[in-house]
């Protein structure tokens, strides 16, 4: 691709980077000593990079023909549905999902998987491929490719019916490994940590 090709994209990206954080950011006390502007500009020198290079490696051989495609999985006798919105949809009839990751990924992670398979659900066709944007100091692009089986959309299947009985039920598991478990992003921290014990991370 041309180099006033690749500035188009540079442009855009930092176009949307800058409208992102013109909002106000929860900065972890880390960053703030380190400098707000100096955490910026790195993070944007990180978003360009990636992009750029997903823009060689990857985009060159991937012809879209669907992008944020909104889909609703519904079922017989039940009062919820499974809502979600791919990535991509490509011309070789593949979803595609976009993921930035700050390791190489040697496999698709379960949780990725658990989304993968309602994709295919939701869409069919055999293939579900992940392109990971991997962000140590020289960025990459690594694809892995998911293609379902029985057994992977029954056990999807199986963990909507389990979260839909724990909500009639009133049991709610806490998560305290999730990325969004933590006091700054959640408002029930002292209850959950009253109610189930542990700490919730600040």
């Amino acid at each position: 691709w041309s180099i006033h090709g690749q500035q188009q994209y540079v442009d855009a990206t930092g176009t949307a980077f800058d409208k992102v954080f013109s909002e106000e950011i929860l900065w972890e006390p880390e960053e703030k000593s380190k400098g707000v502007d100096k955490v910026k500009g790195e993070l944007k020198d990180q978003t360009i990079a990636l992009v750029k290079e997903y823009q060689t490696v990857k985009s060159p051989s991937v012809q879209p023909v669907a992008v944020e495609k909104s889909f609703k999985i519904t079922f017989e006798n039940a009062p919820y549905t499974v809502d979600g919105r791919i990535d991509l949809l490509d011309s070789d009839k593949n979803i595609r999902e976009n993921k930035t990751t700050g390791k190489t990924p040697s496999e698709i992670s379960a949780d990725h998987m658990i989304q993968g398979v309602f994709y295919n659900i939701s869409e069919g066709g055999d293939k579900v491929v992940f392109d990971y944007a991997v962000k140590t100091k020289t960025p990459k692009i690594v694809t892995h490719t998911l293609e379902p089986k029985e057994t992977d959309k029954l056990f999807a299947l199986r963990l909507v019916g389990l979260v839909d009985h724990s909500v009639k039920s009133g049991i709610f598991l806490p998560n305290r490994s999730h990325f969004m478990c933590t006091r700054r992003h959640c408002s029930y921290a002292d209850r959950c940590e009253k109610v189930n014990g542990g700490r919730v991370k600040n």
